[in-house]
């Protein structure tokens, strides 16, 4: 429960000159499976079919969640083929792309609210003002979704309670063998 994101990363420390231990840690010991509690908070990570489920919905006017896509703009459109063998290019229909360069500085730390209000509004077309019940946050394998998740937690205090992780992400829905719905550079997202 007591975790945190080091603003700047590793880079950003060292660009401060900040202790650093370069000392080789022993091996932990085996932690004791009576020790070790893990606590499964629901709606913190969603399934394909429940994303599924959500582009049905927004392709039926309900945009009361919407899907956020944290891969490059080249990727999001189809425009750059993806580099994990059969996997398609393009996007998950009705999602938007906030590439997460776009919510980072490029020492990696979080831009500034008025930096990620302006690219929300001209280029992802999203108004913070009235958002969405739910956000769900999407990439290329699960991780790099948490970028923007953490951005606009952390500018704007959206609660966490309200996003949720597609950890199956692209690699997962663009796979050929899933058939599900894609939107690329000839098709309307």
């Amino acid at each position: 429960k007591e975790v945190a994101v080091l603003a700047g990363g590793l880079k950003n420390w060292k660009a401060n000159e900040l202790e650093l231990d370069t000392t080789q840690p022993s091996a932990p010991e085996p932690a004791a499976e009576e020790g070790f509690a893990v606590e499964e908070q629901p709606g913190r990570f969603i399934s394909a079919e429940q994303v599924l489920k959500v582009v049905q919905a927004n392709q039926a006017g309900d945009f009361s969640t919407i899907i956020i896509d944290a891969r490059s703009a080249a990727r999001f459109k189809g425009e750059v083929p993806e580099a994990r063998p059969g996997v398609q290019s393009g996007h998950i229909p009705c999602s938007i792309n906030i590439p997460y360069t776009k919510v980072l500085t490029e020492t990696g730390m979080v831009r500034h609210a008025n930096e990620i209000l302006s690219f929300l509004a001209t280029e992802a077309h999203i108004d913070l003002s009235s958002p969405p019940q739910r956000l769900i946050f999407s990439c290329g394998s699960g991780v790099t979704a948490c970028v923007p998740l953490l951005a606009l937690h952390h500018r704007f205090n959206i609660p966490l309670e309200h996003c949720t992780v597609y950890d199956g992400a692209w690699t997962e829905w663009g796979a050929v063998e899933n058939n599900f719905p894609i939107a690329g550079p000839s098709s309307a997202s």
